[in-house]
């Protein structure tokens, strides 16, 4: 889905900081993970395409729905 505002596609929407700031942990020898507070499986959906965060380094303090 494009962004209405920017015309580009939203997972392009990116805080270039925060890229350059995981590119530099992973060059010293760290694994990057995300923690969200909400749902993990929608952060999932484009955490590698958008940030190169693998699906099992996204993790979620959300309750697991049974």
């Amino acid at each position: 889905m494009r962004d209405p505002r920017f015309g580009v596609p939203r997972v392009e929407l990116v805080y270039r900081p925060m890229l350059e700031l995981l590119d530099l942990l992973r060059g010293h020898g760290f694994r990057v993970f995300v923690c969200s507070g909400g749902g993990r499986d929608f952060m999932r959906v484009f955490a590698e395409e958008t940030w190169g965060i693998l699906k099992e380094d996204i993790i979620s303090s959300a309750a697991a729905h049974t």
